[in-house]
């Protein structure tokens, strides 16, 4: 069984993921690159043209094509765990891991992100701000919390040990 990253935008799930899987052999997935691919277009453009509703829904069709073997890492979308469905899928597929990272840590990875980051366009630090204060009850329900203020090697070596890997 794999592992599925959540957490906050800047929290590293990517970079963190694509690392992890190099490490270990397995494979690694976005899930927002999935929704992209299937969309054919970015995630901002999705917000822009058609809504965070629609954005949401696809989401929730490219979260279900995906399927995980032993190793497989995926890094979800910030607000996927948020959609209790989408939740009570991802507890079936993995264990989820929550990268946690402090506010001003994800202000500064963030820094030039708004043109890129549709939830960022009201100004950076209070909507991160706002966004945690919605998710982080959530995410701290994942099976482990993970510093990820570290560098992404140390969170690797970190996650492949809660992990077994």
């Amino acid at each position: 069984m794999g592992v599925i990253l959540i957490g906050m935008m800047g929290s590293g799930k990517t970079t963190v993921g694509r690392l992890l899987a190099s490490r270990v052999g397995g494979n690694f997935a976005d899930l927002d690159d999935l929704v992209e691919e299937r969309a054919e277009m970015s995630v901002r453009e999705i917000f822009e043209t058609q809504g965070e509703a629609k954005f949401r829904a696809l989401e929730r069709e490219a979260l279900s094509s995906v399927r995980l073997d032993e190793r497989s890492v995926l890094a979800a979308g910030g607000g996927t765990p948020c959609n209790s469905v989408n939740l009570v899928q991802m507890r079936k597929m993995a264990p989820l891991a929550y990268l946690r990272v402090p506010v001003n840590l994800l202000v500064e990875r963030l820094a030039d992100a708004p043109s890129v980051r549709p939830k960022l366009d009201s100004g950076i630090e209070a909507a991160i701000r706002e966004l945690l204060k919605e998710r982080e009850e959530i995410y701290e329900t994942a099976d482990f919390v993970v510093d990820a203020s570290a560098s992404p090697s140390i969170v690797v070596e970190d996650l492949r040990g809660r992990l077994g890997w």
